[in-house]
């Protein structure tokens, strides 16, 4: 790739950093909301989908929400959790605030103690509780990280400017 092409790809990863990491997770969960469309009409690249999601979450369904009597394919908890993390960059984006490591790890807490005291059998959480937990940890996970992705971006910025 010539010098110039470089230049001009890492100025669009460095100024538009956000969208580039936001867009994946918008299709994580834009897709895994479609999956129960494509099943209802019974398209193979619904089952496709519900197997790949499978990978990363146990998919059960009475852990799950549901359209059209079709399961989405993420459980409950992993929804809120992705979605929130879109919804948290955007707050992010218009506030422009930070929480410290200590603050995240307090608020990321309740979602692994309900996760810890379900995977143990010790007690059953609701879909609510799931929903509740997931969306805190998503939302301060974008209030912490998002902070020092910027933070490498703007040096970043500077690298290619030099180049």
């Amino acid at each position: 790739m010539p010098e110039g092409y470089l230049k001009t790809f890492l100025r669009i990863v460095v100024t538009h950093w956000l969208l580039i990491v936001n867009l994946p997770v918008f299709l994580l969960v834009s897709l895994a909301i479609l999956t129960p469309f494509l099943n209802y009409h019974n398209l193979a690249a619904g089952k496709i989908l519900f197997a790949f999601y499978g990978l990363s979450c146990h998919q059960l369904p009475a852990r799950s929400f549901f359209i059209l009597g079709k399961q989405i394919a993420f459980c409950s908890r992993d929804l809120a959790l992705y979605s929130s993390i879109i919804v948290g960059s955007a707050l992010w984006k218009i506030t422009n605030r930070k929480i410290s490591l200590l603050a995240w790890i307090l608020l990321i807490l309740p979602m692994l103690l309900d996760v810890l005291l379900n995977a143990s059998g010790l007690k059953q959480g609701s879909n609510e509780v799931r929903v509740i937990t997931g969306a805190v940890a998503g939302l301060a996970t974008s209030f912490y990280i998002l902070p020092h992705i910027k933070k490498a971006m703007l040096k970043a910025k500077e690298e290619v400017a030099k180049m």
